[in-house]
């Protein structure tokens, strides 16, 4: 019998560490859709948010895919730039010349961010009514404020993790 349970033991233990290991590869192994893919989902999105009919949203997805493909360069710009000679974060650290060339990089993108939408604007207008217009700004700051909600829901989970990680240690 003493037998049979340290077996049954063994069994049950290797059993787990397979499937940790299958979680860990199912995991690494997940693919992270590529700029274009986000684009196109988002301008399908956007087809359905504003309710286009086939002829409009024929229209419509090539040159808001293009927007979107223009904003998000313009934001890795803003990254970039950001970043050079490991800014990344140490706020501390930098000199009053880093950060205002920082602020300035800020400004720069702002405007040029700005800059965008405003020619944009003139391209939807020729397809789009002025409620649809402002449907897309209104849809685009709650998808960012529901991805900034998500990153932050995952930062927290990260750290109360490794909390309680430590706390099983002590």
């Amino acid at each position: 019998m003493k037998k049979y349970l340290i077996f049954m033991f063994v069994l049950l233990f290797w059993g787990s560490q397979d499937m940790m290991r299958a979680q860990n590869a199912e995991s690494q192994n997940r693919k992270h859709a590529n700029e274009e893919q986000i684009r196109q989902h988002q301008s399908n999105q956007m087809v359905h948010v504003l309710m286009l009919d086939d002829a409009t949203a024929a229209k419509f997805t090539p040159l808001y895919t293009q927007y979107l493909k223009d904003m998000m360069d313009c934001r890795k710009m803003k990254r970039n730039k950001g970043n050079e000679k490991g800014l990344k974060g140490q706020k501390q650290d930098l000199t009053d010349a880093e950060i205002e060339a920082r602020i300035r990089n800020q400004f720069e993108v702002s405007k040029k961010m700005l800059d965008i939408r405003e020619s944009y604007y003139d391209k939807f207008r020729k397809i789009l009514s002025p409620k649809q217009i402002l449907k897309i700004y209104e849809t685009e700051r709650h998808n960012a404020d529901k991805f900034k909600k998500t990153l932050k829901d995952r930062k927290g989970k990260g750290k109360l993790k490794n909390h309680q990680n430590q706390g099983d240690s002590n």
